[in-house]
This record gives C-alpha cells, structure tokens and sequence, in this order.
C-alpha cells in the first residue's frame, strides 16, 4: 500500500491557511466599517461561507478515515476551493475604484473655490429639477457613493448648520432653484439684514431659522426646506457608527463646500413631495444631483476611503490567487498519489489471488 504522508501533510498547511483566509473575509467587513460598503459584500461572504464549510468537511475527512482511505474526497475539496478563490478573485479583481479621478477632482474644487464655474452649477436646485435618468448611472460606485454621503451627513452634517457662517451655507449651489435666484440670495446675505432677521459673519443658518418669520418661509420655500432640514439634523441622534466614525477620523469637516447643499436639503422631509414618488427614481435624482458636484467628500471618498477599499479588495484578491495556485499544484500532486495507490492496490490484487490459486492447487 502506498502512503501519501507527505501530499496530506501539505494538504492540511493548505487548509490551515484557507481556513484563515475564509474566515477573515467573514470576519473583516463585519467588525469594521467596511460591511455596508464593500462592493458584492454578500458574494463574498456567501463564497467566504461555503469555501469555509468545505475546508472543515475535508479537514474532518483526514482526521476521521484510515491511512488507507481513497484521496477522492480531498479532490473534490481541492477542486470546489479553487473555483471558490477564482471567482473571490475575478471579482475583487475587477472592481472600479474613483481613485484615478482624484487630481481632476482636485483641480475641479480648485476653480470653484476661485469663483470660476459655469451657469449650470447653480441650475437644476433640489426643489426644481425633474431629471430621473438613471441610464448613465454606474450603480455600484453610486451606492457606495451614497453610504459614504450619509454617514458624513450623519456624522457631521449638523456642523452646516451650527458651526459655520449663514452668508457661506446659504451660498452654496442647488438650494435654491437657479442662478438667477442663488445671485438675489448672495446679494441679500450681504446686507446686514436677511428677511428681517439681524445678521453677520458669525450668525449660523440655525440661528436664523429660530428667529426668522413663518411668513418668510412660506413665501420662501426653498429657505423653508433648508431650515426644516437644519432641525433636522441638529435633532438626530449622534451618530455612533463604525463608518461614521471613520469619516469622522480621516474627512474632518473644516470649511463649507457644495456637500452642505446635500446634507441640509436631503435631511428636510419636505423635499421629499417635490421628488418622483416612486422609490428608483428618486434614488436615481438624488444621486445624480449630488454627484455632479465636486466637494471635499467626493475626494476623500476617492483618496482615502476607495483607496482603502481597493487595497482591501487588493488583497482579497492577490491572497485568493496565491491559495488557489497552491490548490491547483496540490490537486494533481494529490491526483499523482492516488494513481499511484491505485496502481500498488492493483498489483496487489493480482498477487494476493496468485497465492490463494496457488495455495488452491496445492490442496
């Protein structure tokens, strides 16, 4: 009989590590930030699940059959493994990240910030547009997109309407309707009174919703919807999320940017009747207002908060290929053994009933 101590012996270091790197894929995205945002999370958690089960199945195969026990199942274990590591690979491998756009991004933010911007960045505001054309919209980039907006909204957004100047909130695109509106704004906050309010440098969007007239909302809608979602926002509770948190950490809030436009509107429940009613579209309108504005958070989205997905993802898929490739030799390492056991258990067939014929013939 031919022993395969060796081939078992690597076999199970394989599986060791295997192990390892199924339950780390389980593991990592539960117990940090990255869960909600990990792109075809449940892919690989599914993968990460299965590939898991079949390594244990096949480590109990070893430890419970005899020396002499068939290889086939571990073949087969080797086998559904490595199909498992290509498509974890394939997967994370092919992933899109907006890293690469970050200089431009950059460059962008820079020339608004200098005054240098077309018409249409003050058209299409929250309570006007009707676009719901979802069909150049890369869905996977958008929804992690919007899992990083609404945590920094969450986290920080409350900042937009306390800790900052009204003449700089207010300023920013897409709260109110066009151009034309935005210009009549930016001259009014220049006064030192705004709708009958007393104002300055240092009075914040919440402290001019608390004092300012009903009457001036209701002629003044999107002001209305503005101040609704400051209290809004100051009201929720703090956010205490590991993702919040990481933003929190690596995007720190130091100055107002178009972000604050889509903090403070979308927290409003009023703006939600001037959105399509049903829920695609007006995940769709929402996301293509907001994305055509470069801020401070789409760039920490791509700098900081891709790249470490990517980098996550990365090794997802470089320590997939490496087990795989260690799968793929010891599938035929382990196939070469078995042919060989079953080569030796055939000879001694033959010479086993050469004897019992001989023993035969003598009696």
């Amino acid at each position: 009989m031919y022993l395969v101590t060796w081939p078992l012996r690597v076999y199970l270091a394989w599986s060791a590590l295997s192990a390892v790197y199924f339950a780390g894929v389980l593991i990592v995205p539960f117990a940090t930030w990255m869960r909600p945002v990990v792109p075809h999370a449940d892919v690989y958690t599914s993968c990460a699940l299965g590939g898991l089960c079949v390594v244990i199945a096949g480590l109990v195969r070893v430890r419970m059959a005899n020396k002499l026990a068939s290889l086939a199942p571990l073949l087969v274990v080797l086998f559904t493994v490595f199909v498992l590591f290509g498509a974890i690979f394939i997967l994370a491998f092919s992933e899109y990240y907006a890293v690469l756009s970050v200089p431009y991004e950059r460059a962008q933010l820079e020339k608004i910030e200098a005054g240098v911007v077309g018409e249409f960045y003050y058209d299409r505001g929250y309570l006007t547009d009707t676009n719901s054309d979802c069909s150049m919209v890369t869905w996977r980039e958008r929804e992690r997109l919007s899992a990083f907006e609404d945590a920094h909204c969450a986290k920080q957004g409350k900042a937009y309407c306390n800790a900052f100047s009204l003449r700089k909130t207010l300023f920013q695109p897409l709260i109110f309707d066009n151009k034309t509106e935005h210009e009549r704004i930016a001259a009014l906050l220049q006064t030192s009174s705004f709708f009958g309010v007393t104002i300055d440098d240092h009075t914040t969007l919440s402290q001019f919703c608390a004092s300012v007239a009903p009457s001036v909302l209701t002629s003044e809608p999107s002001l209305d919807v503005a101040c609704d979602g400051c209290r809004a926002l100051v009201a929720a509770p703090e956010d205490t999320s590991s993702l919040g948190n990481w933003v929190y950490e690596h995007c720190p809030l130091t100055t107002v940017d178009p972000m604050a436009s889509y903090c403070i509107m979308s927290a409003s429940a009023k703006l939600y009747p001037y959105l399509l009613t049903y829920p695609e579209a007006k995940r769709c309108r929402r996301s293509i207002l907001r994305l055509n504005l470069v801020n401070r958070v789409l760039i920490c989205f791509g700098e900081k908060f891709d790249a470490a997905l990517q980098s996550y993802t990365d090794a997802m898929a470089y320590v997939a290929v490496v087990l795989a490739g260690l799968a793929f030799v010891l599938f035929f390492w382990v196939s070469v053994a078995q042919m060989k056991r079953d080569a030796i258990d055939a000879d001694d067939e033959l010479m086993l009933e050469a004897m019992l014929n001989a023993r035969a013939s003598q009696q």
